[in-house]
């Protein structure tokens, strides 16, 4: 690359996420959108695409399931790089086609895209999910409990415990998430949390647009490489050039997909994936369970002050005892659970709904457990918050949720770009 071009590039596409100029980021995003984000072949994870591989046909999250993810296999004999197996399949048959290329000269050998492998992969979601839940009971006990010295002693039991938690979470206006929906759905979580997408690299950094033009679309070998992979199946990430997404759209994703027993996207999500809504309701009940414990193991005594019968003030300790899910669970106990978690679920969604409908949706939804079943009843809040469960957030700072913190903010999305047809269902 000449001096003038390489001048060029840095000055057109000169937009980091740290710029100083709003109008100067504006411009130069638009400038790089225009110009390496349109064609097949490729996807947009941080707009039009943002929920892609997350959401199935019918728009609920969902995320893939362990037994059907299969290992990549690569020189590094120890790496732990898993993707769902079919797109791991396609992978292979990809990878096997790229060395041709080396072979033969027509990827040379100081291309960026010459003897590239899989760095990364599927991530570790209940890694994610569990830190997600000890950073909420953190910030309770810190930014509530223990901060307000009369909440602390009126928690002898875990009514109390679990009453105040819904208090500070209606209380609390930032942008929160605690179940596996919502964290799902927020940019805690990201196309490498699908399971459909594969990275040639650990180090890039995504939000330096003249890297990613002077090294991968300015590459001589960069269309050559892109049809290739649009041949086997995936789209290339214009944000993270070093990266494949899995187009279930196209037919020769299909045919690896076929050949795993899926005959459709349909059956896909319905067996290699689970809506995360699911169970949402029982992991909140373990989670509560869980911190009241916690809770009870590192402050295992209430403190109270009381006048005896000679006026005088008498110190006592009321040793807090411990719990069990079974304990705390059950028929008797479905209706405080079920407007605890339709609470819960509203603060998630940005509260679309006011306090009449919150009371209005967790009668009904009692009304459902008591003459259906449990299981419909969650049906029908999930259903009715389907709307509001992905509000709006713009991925273009960065999909690197490593960096990100629990509970700012989710996001919405639309039919990927680089999909080949509508038959895949986005």
């Amino acid at each position: 690359m000449n001096i003038a071009t390489k001048r060029r590039i840095q000055k057109t596409y000169s937009a980091k996420n740290k710029a100083k100029s709003a109008i100067t980021l504006f411009k130069s995003r638009k400038a790089y959108k225009e110009d390496y984000a349109v064609g097949k072949g490729l996807c947009d994870l941080w707009h039009e695409d943002a929920l892609y591989g997350r959401v199935d046909n019918d728009g609920m999250v969902v995320v893939p399931k362990k037994t059907y993810l299969l290992r990549i296999i690569t020189s590094d004999k120890k790496a732990q790089i898993y993707a769902v197996d079919f797109v791991a399949d396609a992978y292979k048959e990809l990878q096997t086609k790229l060395k041709r290329h080396y072979k033969t000269g027509r990827i040379r050998q100081d291309s960026v895209f010459y003897s590239i492998e899989a760095q990364r992969a599927m991530t570790n979601l209940t890694k994610k999910f569990n830190s997600v839940n000890s950073t909420v009971h953190r910030l309770f006990l810190d930014k509530y409990v223990l901060k307000h010295v009369h909440i602390k002693k009126s928690i002898s039991g875990f009514d109390q415990y679990l009453s105040h938690f819904i208090t500070w979470i209606q209380e609390n206006r930032e942008m929160f998430c605690l179940t596996k929906t919502s964290v799902a759905s927020s940019n805690l979580i990201t196309a490498m949390d699908t399971g459909l997408a594969i990275e040639f690299s650990k180090d890039e950094k995504n939000d330096i647009d003249t890297k990613k033009v002077e090294t991968y679309f300015s590459d001589p070998s960069y269309e050559l490489y892109k049809q290739t992979c649009w041949r086997y199946g995936f789209m290339i990430d214009v944000n993270a050039p070093w990266r494949i997404v899995a187009d279930l759209g196209s037919p020769y994703m299909q045919e690896m997909m076929a050949k795993r027993n899926f005959g459709s996207v349909s059956e896909l999500h319905e067996n290699a994936y689970e809506r995360t809504y699911l169970k949402d309701y029982e992991r909140f009940q373990n989670f509560m369970v869980y911190s009241y414990n916690q809770w009870v193991k590192d402050y295992g005594y209430s403190q109270t002050t009381r006048l005896d019968s000679n006026g005088n003030l008498k110190h006592s300790a009321v040793k807090r005892y411990p719990t069990t899910k079974d304990a705390e669970t059950g028929e008797q106990q479905d209706e405080r659970w079920i407007e605890a978690y339709i609470r819960l679920r509203n603060v998630e969604c940005s509260r679309p709904w006011n306090e009449t409908r919150v009371k209005t949706v967790i009668m009904k939804a009692k009304e459902i457990n008591q003459y259906i079943s449990l299981d419909k009843a969650m049906d029908y809040v999930n259903n009715e918050l389907a709307a509001y469960q992905m509000t709006a957030h713009d991925f273009s700072s960065s999909d690197d949720s490593e960096s990100m913190l629990p509970g700012i903010g989710n996001i919405v999305s639309s039919a990927p770009a680089g999909s080949s047809g509508g038959s895949s269902g986005y």
